[in-house]
């Protein structure tokens, strides 16, 4: 995919294209209105260039073209040059890995001109530009004096009109074109995929609007034709190219650091040990928190700060559970009416919860919520996600994998799935504590074959009225024999089925996890009107997040019971850098509190907490009013999107 540079939204365009697992080529679109001559927009290309190969330096699908289609009379090849030695080291600087595509005067067609003076550096290939109506076998003349000459040539746009856009299909003149590219193996890139009214448009008009991406033209009935034959190279993977598993080419989401006070700033990276997990100083910890239903389903509940917030301010949840349904109610492998969000808006979704809960300091498990019990049955589909959540959040400490969940066929199969994913997870991040759900939950045939690799606990769902002492002795059997457990589906309810919660077995249950140190997520913050929803029906939708139910004041009332770990670090301790930032007065203060920060930086929250750690209130004024507040010492905690700073402030 080749994307021009008047796009706004270019860098997400190079994420979803890391998502899919495509190469993505950006485009410095020198053509007219003066800018032929590309040293004419040099003191915006040097910025932009800057920028790109800073920003992009580690998505290896990302490829530069740093002039389009030099042209005029005055053009000659030694002014491109002039430009192409400004540009390419300011990018190189940054990126000296990439490759770097150049375009020639004449509209990106004198190839053989640049030949005879080449640039002077690694990984240069040199733009060439056809149309089969107009060009024909002279400018194939010209690219193969070139061609000889050592020049790589990269065809980073051609159509099958005429080079005004219209006339034509040209078919037959471009066969003969792409004959001589497959021959040569010059790669190409088709001009274009819209749906003007023009002929070399790849779409009929009205088809962007009509969302239907294959309401193809001629022209695009044409080139999908010729997309669609076997690839022309041979894969690194020594596998068939066309029977390859997936490939998620996609770069590392960008790591949140977490607030200090915050559970994962006292905990830091949770791993296992034993039966049990620790935090990054040895110490056994046990979480608690909340879950999710499904995650398409219940995107109004997730799609923004607020609820994350909620979660750790009103509800005190340390861990959160994101449940990506691997099929049907509109999960990740669902199609056709099934499908309620499409994979990239699932994983976008989920990026959103990862940053948002690491800002707020919980963690998060990543599930991979069986629809019909049987982890085979979307296998494939599960090494696709998995192989993107591994490579996506490898810089978050505070995410965990639960590779599938409340499985319902036998262990053995479910442990051959297990084989077939967590090496590939453990292969690319080996850090991660990764959950996998036991069969009908039974135990017994774990404990007579468990999973053999670091960092694995096995995921139980327990029903508080349904579940017994049988399985808690069954827990505590397994658990003697090393066995790592966690609940990732606690319910107050008696069954799935179930319409009522039973408080009575709830607190017995919660009593055996808490002294057994058993982390546990209750199901479901959801407002879908059911007893065991957390949240009131509408809370979503009008963003009470603390407008809780019978069963959420049950659950609130468990989760602000004392923390069940001991702190790795202690609390008040804060980024420096950060607290230099902020000033604030006066101080002391009877009312209003005034923040100041530098006007470059972007503040998206100000907390307040009492001198015991409770939290009081937060803000998105840099004016807080403490007028409600009583006299004493208090905490004021400005989070940005980079870190946090802490400032003591008197109440008087």
């Amino acid at each position: 995919m080749r994307f021009l540079v008047d796009s706004n939204d270019i860098d997400e365009l190079v994420d979803i294209c890391g998502k899919l697992g495509i190469y993505c080529l950006i485009d410095w679109h020198v053509l007219n209105g003066g800018s032929g001559n590309p040293n004419n927009t040099l003191d915006l290309a040097v910025p932009f260039w800057k920028y790109m190969s800073e920003k992009h330096k580690d998505d290896i699908h990302v490829i530069y073209e740093i002039c389009n289609e030099p042209n005029g009379n005055s053009v000659t090849w030694d002014v491109v040059k002039k430009y192409a030695d400004t540009v390419i080291p300011v990018i190189r600087e940054n990126d000296p890995d990439k490759i770097i595509v150049c375009g020639s005067p004449t509209w990106s067609q004198d190839v053989d001109k640049a030949a005879e003076d080449p640039l002077q550096y690694d990984n240069i290939m040199y733009t060439l530009h056809f149309y089969a109506g107009t060009h024909d076998s002279y400018l194939i003349q010209k690219a193969e004096t070139a061609m000889s000459k050592g020049l790589a040539i990269f065809v980073t746009e051609f159509g099958t009109s005429r080079a005004d856009g219209n006339g034509g299909v040209f078919a037959s003149e471009c066969d003969v074109w792409m004959k001589w590219m497959e021959k040569n193996k010059i790669s190409w890139a088709n001009w274009s995929f819209v749906d003007k009214n023009e002929t070399s448009a790849a779409l009929v008009p009205g088809a962007v609007s009509k969302k239907n991406w294959v309401d193809l033209s001629v022209s695009g009935k044409y080139i999908i034709n010729y997309l669609r034959k076997p690839k022309a190279y041979e894969s690194c993977q020594g596998v068939e190219v066309e029977n390859r598993e997936f490939e998620t080419i996609i770069s590392p989401l960008a790591a949140v650091k977490s607030p200090s006070g915050s559970d994962v700033y006292h905990n830091g990276l949770i791993s296992v040990e034993g039966s049990s997990w620790v935090n990054e100083c040895g110490n056994i910890t046990q979480l608690r928190g909340l879950s999710s239903d499904n995650a398409p389903l219940s995107k109004s509940c997730l799609s923004t700060y607020a609820p994350y917030k909620s979660m750790a301010n009103d509800w005190k949840a340390s861990i959160y559970r994101f449940s990506v349904y691997d099929n049907g109610r509109g999960g990740y492998c669902a199609t056709g009416s099934d499908a309620v969000m499409t994979k990239d808006a699932i994983c976008d979704l989920l990026d959103k919860t990862v940053t948002y809960a690491s800002r707020i300091g919980i963690y998060v498990v990543v599930d991979w919520h069986l629809s019909n019990g049987d982890p085979m049955a979307n296998c494939q589909g599960a090494k696709e996600f998995w192989r993107y959540a591994s490579k996506r959040y490898v810089d978050f400490d505070n995410v965990i994998f639960e590779i599938c969940s409340n499985p319902t066929v036998e262990w053995e199969n479910v442990k051959a799935y297990a084989d077939s994913v967590v090496p590939m997870i453990q292969s690319i991040d080996p850090s991660k504590t990764i959950i996998c759900g036991v069969s009908k939950k039974d135990l017994t045939g774990v404990v007579a074959s468990p999973l053999n690799y670091k960092n694995l606990s096995y995921g139980l769902q327990i029903f508080a009225g349904g579940d017994g002492k049988s399985m808690q002795d069954a827990m505590s059997s397994a658990k003697s024999k090393g066995l790592s457990l966690v609940v990732t589906d606690f319910s107050l309810l008696s069954s799935a089925d179930g319409n009522a919660i039973n408080p009575d077995e709830a607190d017995y249950w919660i009593a055996f996890l808490n002294d057994n140190r058993i982390s546990w997520m209750n199901g479901k913050f959801a407002a879908d009107g059911d007893a065991s929803s957390l949240l009131n029906i509408g809370a979503c939708a009008s963003s009470g997040w603390n407008s809780s139910t019978a069963a959420g004041d049950y659950l609130k009332e468990k989760l602000a019971e004392k923390k069940g770990y001991q702190s790795c670090k202690e609390d008040g301790v804060e980024n420096v850098s950060f607290n230099d930032l902020v000033y604030i007065y006066p101080n002391p203060v009877e009312s209003e509190l005034s923040i100041s920060v530098p006007s470059d930086k972007q503040v998206d929250e100000v907390q307040i907490f009492d001198v015991a750690g409770r939290f009081v209130l937060s803000t998105t004024s840099m004016e807080v009013d403490l007028s409600q507040l009583t006299p004493g010492v208090y905490y004021v905690k400005v989070i940005f999107p980079e870190g946090v700073a802490m400032r003591k402030v008197v109440k008087e």
